[in-house]
């Protein structure tokens, strides 16, 4: 049995939600929980419109941490498919009005997109459209668990994937740090250049994807401008950490002919 309590205190001005399962540890319950936070948690925050709201779980009394729950729910009883749908919801959110968070370090779907992300490399995407959507100017984790996804694989294709995000679309704070670590030390470079894969990476990983993502993030904010400079700059630090100084130059006018292309397709100002 699941229940789903909600807390408003006037004087902090915050949001509990306290999550509360009693019953044998089993998929059942756990699929209780997940369909409580899914249509009434959601609910809750559509309804009073913050920014942050504190989750508590508690399973036959005890507190159990966030990220315990969905180890549960996806690791033991592989629970993928609504977990999935969980974190949709808030991504979903994310994109429309802004990131949820459930305290000043944790976003709402970090815990449940990781857990997603290390159960298979396959469900990496999931955790690449978090990171996506999340305002990463404000990353604290994320750094850390991009690390440990990368080291968990191998180079594959999702976690080129998820180093293509990290060097644009989810850069942040520390992206172009952390890329330029990737490209170096943790054998990026060298990947590419040993699979002849640079071209692919460049443009199928990289340049498409952010060019999309932000022709999305223009139609959605008629005020926000995104000129074709700042997707220069980020191709040209993409291409210092990959390429040669003459193999980069001829690259970063490729992708310079392509964005503009995008740009006057879309009817985007530069």
């Amino acid at each position: 049995m699941g229940t789903l309590t909600f807390v408003y205190d006037e004087n902090h001005r915050s949001h509990t939600a306290e999550l509360s399962l009693h019953g044998e540890l089993e998929a059942g319950l756990f699929q209780q929980g997940i369909e409580a936070l899914i249509d009434e948690f959601i609910a809750y925050i559509q309804r009073t419109g913050e920014d942050v709201y504190h989750l508590e779980i508690l399973i036959n009394g005890e507190v159990v941490e966030e990220s315990a729950f969905w180890e549960e729910a996806i690791h033991r009883f592989g629970l993928v498919d609504l977990s999935a749908a969980y974190l949709n919801e808030l991504l979903y959110r994310a994109k429309s009005v802004r990131p949820i968070w459930l305290d000043e370090e944790n976003p709402a779907a970090r815990q449940a997109a990781l857990c997603l992300a290390r159960h298979c490399a396959a469900y990496i995407p999931y955790y690449i459209r978090y990171i996506n959507w999340h305002d990463m100017d404000y990353e604290v984790h994320e750094y850390k668990d991009i690390d440990e996804l990368i080291k968990r694989y191998g180079w594959r294709r999702e976690t080129l994937q998820l180093a293509a995000s990290r060097a644009g679309i989810a850069c942040g704070q520390q992206g172009i740090w952390q890329f330029e670590e990737l490209a170096a030390g943790g054998g990026l470079r060298s990947y590419l250049e040993e699979h002849h894969l640079l071209h692919g990476f460049l443009f199928e990983l990289f340049l498409e994807p952010y060019l999309l993502h932000y022709a999305e993030v223009l139609q959605r904010s008629a005020h926000l401008h995104w000129p074709l400079e700042y997707v220069l700059d980020t191709c040209s630090d993409l291409l210092g950490a990959l390429a040669e100084p003459d193999s980069a130059s001829a690259l970063l006018d490729q992708c310079e002919a392509r964005a503009r292309n995008f740009y006057a397709e879309h009817q985007l100002m530069t």
